[in-house]
């Protein structure tokens, strides 16, 4: 199956927009991310679609958690590939990168289906695309990935 790149640009405004309706304190970085699982009751989880958005700019993460939430969409966000890899129980708990516990952590992966993965493709450490590359080989190949960017390099959309 080959892949064809899709690029579609939410233009500044828009995203200035979206960026107001976040509360100040999330901004400021005041608030950690909270599994929107946690939030909802466990009956509900089954019957919403999932969207795990693994993005290292918590601006951008807020902004698609916004976007999704919309949408009615149930959204987890992280903030780096490794912990995307983590919660999808690909690799043993973080020490000392993680906020979870490990019992923690096996609960949410228990109770959560995830249908979609959106990353950024340029995160320090692990890339969107070295994160595409881990699930393609693994029990999670099947579950659709969308690397976006907000770069415009068209060698890099190519």
């Amino acid at each position: 199956m080959e892949l064809k790149p899709q690029v579609e640009c939410i233009p500044q405004q828009e995203k200035q927009q979206l960026l107001e309706n976040i509360p100040q304190q999330e901004r400021e970085g005041q608030l950690e991310d909270i599994p929107q699982q946690e939030k909802q009751p466990q009956q509900q989880q089954q019957e919403t679609f999932h969207v795990l958005a693994v993005d290292d700019s918590l601006i951008d993460r807020k902004i698609l958690e916004n976007l999704l939430r919309v949408s009615s969409y149930q959204v987890t966000c992280v903030d780096s590939g490794d912990k995307a890899l983590e919660y999808l129980g690909l690799i043993d708990n973080l020490e000392n990168n993680s906020n979870a516990s490990p019992s923690t952590l096996s609960t949410k992966k228990e109770e959560s289906r995830v249908n979609l993965i959106m990353t950024d493709y340029c995160m320090p450490g692990m890339t969107g695309y070295d994160l595409l590359k881990r699930l393609k080989v693994s029990s999670w190949k099947d579950v659709p990935v969308v690397v976006m960017s907000s770069e415009n390099v068209p060698s890099r959309v190519t």
